[in-house]
């Protein structure tokens, strides 16, 4: 993953140019991650840049959930599973993965989910506790992309909480409807750049959206800090393995951030 920790290196440095250049304060730059330092895609091993994800990104939401679900029809169990003995896949193991790769603790967030899932045994599933096969998942909590995150910090003051805004929902949880003193941080999920161009198209209803997004919550809780998020779940690997792979790419969709951040009064992005 060089080309990712080459990705964040170049993004901090044209954050820290713009904003010298515009004597504004830095945008805010955070990830989300996979909950463990190391992982397998597609059986190939891959680990985090730990020292340029440490230097050039503001914090990580170490995503500490979805270790089970309906992907995997082998066998049912906890999605955000604390401690397991039998197994890496827990928040435990995987909080203290980063910790011992030197990862800077006061930039680790412990990503939780304010979701449930509901798993019915029907014909042909396995008794107990974990059903079989024809098991499915759904979601019980009306909210799927609302995500609380706690930091391990040493005061409240130092603490920070976020939650995903999902613009998909904008009809039924509008940002009017949030409410903003639960949160220091709003992120709006998600934004995809072209697969061509690497820059982001924005439509006169996305435009709409966004303006009402960071408008609406900086009016009603000023502190309060918004991001965009970038990706979702499994959108766009192999549009971000190509683009992080080249400098001009990697500089267009950089570029591109920052105007979408800037024009629509955003405080920082979110690669997730």
């Amino acid at each position: 993953m060089d080309n990712f920790g080459l990705l964040l290196h170049e993004w901090r440095a044209e954050v820290e140019k713009e904003a010298e250049a515009t004597r504004r304060a830095p945008l805010l730059l955070s990830a989300a991650t996979y909950f463990a330092v190391d992982f397998f895609i597609n059986k190939v091993y891959r680990s985090y840049p730990v020292g340029s994800v440490s230097e050039n990104l503001d914090w990580i939401n170490a995503m500490c959930y979805d270790y089970r679900g309906s992907w995997d029809p082998s066998a049912t169990g906890a999605q955000a599973t604390l401690y397991d003995p039998k197994s890496n896949v827990s928040t435990s193991y995987g909080l203290r993965s980063w910790i011992k790769a030197n990862f800077l603790r006061k930039k680790l967030i412990m990503g939780l989910p304010l979701y449930g899932r509901l798993v019915p045994k029907g014909e042909g599933t396995r008794k107990g506790s974990m059903a079989g096969l024809k098991a499915f998942t759904r979601c019980i909590f009306a909210i799927l992309s609302l995500t609380n995150s706690c930091v391990m910090a040493s005061s409240r003051s130092q603490a920070v909480t976020g939650a995903y805004w999902p613009s998909w929902a904008f009809d039924t949880l509008p940002p009017s409807a949030i409410k903003t003193s639960l949160f220091t941080h709003i992120y709006y999920a998600f934004f995809i750049p072209n697969n061509v161009t690497y820059k982001f198209d924005i439509t006169n209803l996305t435009a709409s959206m966004l303006a009402n997004f960071t408008s609406t919550f900086h009016s009603s809780n000023p502190p309060l800090k918004t991001l965009f998020s970038i990706g979702g779940a499994n959108n766009g690997l192999e549009l971000f393995s190509r683009m992080s792979s080249n400098s001009s790419s990697r500089k267009v969709f950089i570029d591109s951030t920052i105007e979408v951040a800037r024009k629509f009064g955003f405080d920082g992005i979110d690669l997730d």
